[in-house]
């Protein structure tokens, strides 16, 4: 599905299988500590395996942005989103510094851990709500480790 100017796909969360408003909440407040116990990250996978998460590529080929199973990849690292919301800001800021706003993505979901397996099979890593501008926290998930970080990445 193309992606448009009002943003009006993947707004039904549960006909997509995505997680909730609330359960986007609770992932960035457990992001956002500055120490995570094990019951934190309990927590965040749950909410991620029961889940689909969103994955993205241009609708049309761009040699700046390989695209591996549907799976987006910026600078080595494939790219998926647990909200449409951080996803649409995420295409916007790439476009702005691709000048190129007038490119069209394709957007779908895939379960956890299909994108988990693909990162696997690419030995890459798989960034999890990552912004272009941003100095938020996002996640990692990191393979041949199996493991999911919280990362902020520095600019």
């Amino acid at each position: 599905m193309r992606m448009d100017a009002d943003g009006k796909y993947l707004q039904n969360q549960e006909e997509y299988g995505l997680i909730s408003e609330r359960d986007v909440t609770t992932i960035k407040i457990k992001l956002g500590k500055s120490h995570r116990k094990e019951a934190d990250w309990t927590v965040i996978k749950e909410i991620l395996s029961s889940h689909n998460i969103i994955a993205l590529e241009p609708a049309y080929p761009d040699k700046r942005l390989p695209v591996k199973d549907h799976i987006l990849c910026e600078n080595g690292h494939m790219v998926v989103f647990t909200n449409i919301n951080d996803c649409k800001k995420y295409i916007r800021n790439l476009n702005t510094i691709h000048n190129a706003p007038e490119r069209g993505f394709l957007i779908g979901t895939m379960l956890f851990e299909d994108a988990i397996s693909i990162s696997e099979k690419n030995k890459m890593e798989l960034y999890i709500d990552y912004q272009v501008y941003a100095n938020e926290k996002f996640m990692l998930y990191v393979p041949g480790e199996g493991i999911i970080k919280a990362v902020m990445m520095v600019k």
